[in-house]
């Protein structure tokens, strides 16, 4: 049993060392566009990082999607709906066309699952404005 583990343990770190050296052979064999390639992807891995970021920071992801969830699972329908947010970030984030960031997918789902029902409208507020009304939103 020791020597049959011994052997696939062997070829196991036979197969990720041809790997790692393909690797680093591509790497080797960059040419500048490439450089400039993967310097641009990086930059847009970034930003869509930093949005993230924001998002959970902000906790403006959560916050709507825990109205819609309770509006829902207390089904008020007989009404329009209107869910006020101070930030453009989780507008845009609901808006944009693709995202694969689970929770802008499970507030997408929760206020989809609203709009089945009723009207839904999310507005955005300036964070500026005055205080009674950024606490009316909030």
């Amino acid at each position: 049993m020791a020597n049959i583990l011994e052997n696939q343990l062997a070829g196991l770190t036979q197969v990720i060392e041809k790997q790692l050296d393909e690797q680093l052979e591509r790497f080797d064999n960059l040419d500048k566009d490439d450089l400039k390639s993967i310097r641009e992807q990086r930059i847009r891995d970034e930003g869509i990082k930093y949005k993230k970021q924001e998002w959970i920071k902000n906790q403006n992801g959560f916050s709507i999607r825990r109205a819609a969830k309770w509006l829902t699972s207390y089904k008020i329908f007989d009404c329009d709906i209107l869910i006020i947010t101070d930030s453009q970030a989780a507008i845009n984030s609901l808006t944009g066309v693709y995202t694969t960031f689970s929770l802008i997918q499970q507030c997408r789902a929760s206020l989809n699952e609203m709009a089945k029902h009723t009207n839904v409208t999310l507005k955005w507020l300036s964070a500026y404005g005055s205080d009674r009304v950024n606490n009316t939103a909030d």
